[in-house]
């Protein structure tokens, strides 16, 4: 396949499927290594068992049974983790000694070692090659299915379906096609009919979000076949849809026939699932049933927030500053410590050097017999020397760190096991979100990452104090010492409770949404009419103005909650017009919130019957202004009003216009912005009312939320 493989950080799949003989080793992919150089995927037999390494590591045995295809996957991350994984679990890892010695003479081959011989007895299948470590849900999604060659860090994909021939293609753009040859008797490899369990799907996202599944089948004599549901989604629903647009009954129990004749069902997930899914399917030609084919879905439901667990004692959400967003703990960052964006919103941005935020030592954060802390972190670095960064700390009371090897680890003063770091044995990545989870429970300290357990301590007694006159409760770094966090760090929440399993995995699960904001709100104004929180629907929750979605409109992390998020590209939300915005000569007021992904012409709120001098009025953003504007064929066009508006990517700003009388105003964050006086009644436009675009035009690149209208 050539000498083209000289990746730092990868992953390599394949299907293979055994023989029952091998030599005494037998490669099934070998980039010309040797006890120096490169790497390795062997059987060894005088071990019988197979070993995916590389010099200077022992590897990682693993054993395959022979006539069964099974799905290996071999991935070298970039802190030179390895890891190896069989039918999507993972079969182990080992850390490496750094990185891999390539000096010119790797040559990819499968199925035969570059100094000769070491045949592979077996078959392959679906060979894709990745330039990034995937992780094992990435794997899971893609295992089952065919590729289309233009998947991200996809560097090379041989199908091994052309069946005739010398050359097996690659289907991306950097061909890397592999030549057949060698063989005992200078023969070409020989091409079989492969029964690996592919699932080759049409998977289509609809504007609604919901995702349309063509479910395959073939039949030798060319029968009709009909689809049967087998197994029903865990964290989603499946419905029948009569033009594979729409949904149509649910489909609640199994077996069930599926109705659409083009074998289609709709998969819809559970609200704030954001993580693989299943369902299974047979097909029937009329006289017999195939066996069970089972769908692998990457869901992506939009995030619902969760409230707070009870117990929450302090909350730092980073969103763009230290403040406490529960207690009375607000921080303070220090030497340079910033903002970027989070996993929620913006989050602490660290450098590793220096960089922390103080908290204090606030007596509320001094706890003894049960305790949790909750963070997302993505890590850029490993922060410093070996101790690696703190992700939390109270002074020699209690801490929770990644060390430089990625590792998290912790250590609470109290009996057993002292104040000590205890090794959780889970790798929080470089360059992914990783959310991690330490409870304390009157000793027994469970470890979660990403809403799974995965290490328990049973220790005991109460914590205390190893270093009396040191109290700050510090993120990103200690007081005792320098050990400094490099890269992101979001949402950090104390309880002084133990957690429980599912409420652990319940804020993993909030995703981008986070825990919900349950403080700060206070009781409605007088003359509201209409609002739309955007809260997971377009509701008008003062009256029955209710709006919808359009062309694919959703939902995101909102200033409060969630918020519309729209594309730039056509997506808005349609309410039913309404005398409450004819305004006429009468006092209003309209407000929102807006974030900006970009800057253009773009209406934030309107009434318009279109384009032209035609009844409208329009709050919109364009050239560095926010105007409301208004249009009728006896008016003309005239801006009523403006304000100097020139907004930064990313940033949420609290937009209103009002008038009283014939007065008008902008306010931008709740400041005055811009005044102009019109007497001239509002046109009354007789058309829905939009929210984030215009005239079918003038859309929106960002979010709103809480819309509001009042009448005053």
């Amino acid at each position: 396949m050539g000498s083209w493989f000289t990746l730092q950080s990868f992953t390599i799949g394949l299907w293979v499927k055994s023989g029952v003989a091998q030599g005494t080793y037998a490669d099934i992919l070998d980039n010309n290594h040797t006890g120096s150089r490169s790497w390795v995927l062997q059987y060894q037999n005088f071990g019988s068992r197979y070993n995916w390494g590389f010099p200077g590591v022992g590897g990682i045995d693993f054993d395959l049974t022979p006539g069964v295809w099974q799905y290996l996957t071999a991935t070298l991350d970039t802190n030179y983790v390895l890891r190896l994984y069989l039918d999507g679990e993972l079969a182990g890892s080992v850390a490496g000694p750094g990185p891999l010695v390539y000096d010119g003479t790797q040559f990819l081959r499968l199925s035969q070692w570059g100094g000769g011989g070491r045949f592979w007895n077996g078959a392959v299948d679906e060979l894709s090659v990745w330039s990034a470590s995937l992780t094992q849900e990435q794997i899971q999604e893609q295992m089952h299915r065919q590729l289309t060659g233009s998947e991200s860090n996809l560097v090379a994909y041989l199908r091994f379906d052309e069946g005739t021939g010398a050359t097996a293609a690659d289907l991306t753009l950097n061909n890397h096609s592999g030549l057949l040859g060698g063989g005992v008797t200078n023969s070409q490899p020989a091409w079989v009919q492969s029964d690996a369990p592919l699932v080759v799907l049409t998977i289509t996202n609809l504007n609604s979000g919901d995702l349309l599944v063509t479910l395959v089948g073939t039949d030798p004599d060319g029968d009709p076949l009909s689809a049967i549901i087998t197994a029903l989604p865990t964290h989603g629903a499946l419905y029948q849809t009569a033009d594979g647009a729409t949904r149509g009954a649910v489909i609640g129990s199994v077996p069930t026939v599926v109705s659409n004749a083009a074998r289609q069902v709709i998969y819809v997930p559970s609200p704030g699932y954001q993580a693989l899914d299943q369902f299974a399917y047979k097909v029937n030609d009329g006289l017999e049933e195939s066996s069970e084919a089972v769908v692998t879905l990457q869901a992506n439901s939009t995030p619902v927030c969760v409230p707070p667990p009870s117990g929450l004692v302090s909350w730092w959400p980073g969103s763009g500053d230290a403040g406490d967003f529960f207690g009375t703990n607000n921080g303070t960052v220090m030497n340079g410590a910033s903002f970027a964006q989070g996993k929620v919103g913006k989050a602490f941005s660290f450098d590793g050097i220096d960089d922390y935020v103080q908290v204090g030592t606030a007596a509320d954060l001094a706890i003894t017999n049960y305790f949790s802390v909750s963070a997302w972190i993505l890590p850029t670095g490993p922060g410093t020397a070996t101790v690696g960064g703190v992700i939390i700390n109270r002074e020699g009371e209690y801490e929770v760190a990644r060390f430089a090897d990625g590792t998290i680890r912790w250590a609470f003063a109290n009996a057993n096991p002292g104040w000590s770091y205890i090794n959780t044995g889970f790798v929080a990545p470089l360059y992914q979100w990783t959310h991690v989870c330490v409870v304390y429970d009157n000793g027994t300290v469970n470890t979660y990452a990403n809403g799974q357990l995965v290490h328990t301590y049973n220790g005991s007694g109460p914590i205390g104090d190893a270093f009396s006159a040191m109290n700050d409760f510090r993120i990103g770094g200690r007081q005792e010492e320098a050990q400094f966090f490099r890269g992101l760090i979001d949402e950090v929440a104390i309880f002084s409770r133990a957690l429980t399993t599912a409420e652990a995995a319940q804020i993993y699960q909030s995703g981008s949404a986070g825990m919900c904001p349950t403080v700060g709100c206070f009781a409605l104004l007088s003359g509201q009419v209409a609002w739309w929180p955007a809260n997971g629907n377009a509701n008008d929750l003062i009256g029955a103005n209710h709006g919808t979605l359009r062309n694919g409109a959703t939902f995101s992390v909102g200033e409060v909650d969630q918020a519309f998020k729209f594309n730039g590209l056509g997506q808005f939300v349609e309410v039913p017009d309404s005398d409450l915005w004819a305004f006429g000569t009468n006092d209003f007021t309209v407000e929102l919130w807006a974030e900006f992904d970009s800057v253009g012409n773009m209406a934030l709120i309107a009434s318009d019957e279109g384009g032209g001098s035609r009844n409208k009025w329009i709050l919109f953003s364009t050239g560095g202004v926010l105007i409301f504007h208004i249009n009728s064929p006896t008016l003309g066009a005239r801006d009523v009003v403006q304000a100097p508006f020139s907004p930064v990517a990313g940033v949420w700003y609290h937009l209103a216009v009002t008038r009283r009388g014939s007065s008008y105003a902008i306010f931008i964050d709740g400041n005055p912005a811009g005044t102009a006086t019109d007497a001239n009644a509002i046109p009354d436009a007789a058309a829905p009312l939009t929210i984030g675009g215009a005239e079918g035009q003038f859309y929106l690149n960002g979010s709103i939320d809480e819309a509001g209208i009042y009448n005053r």
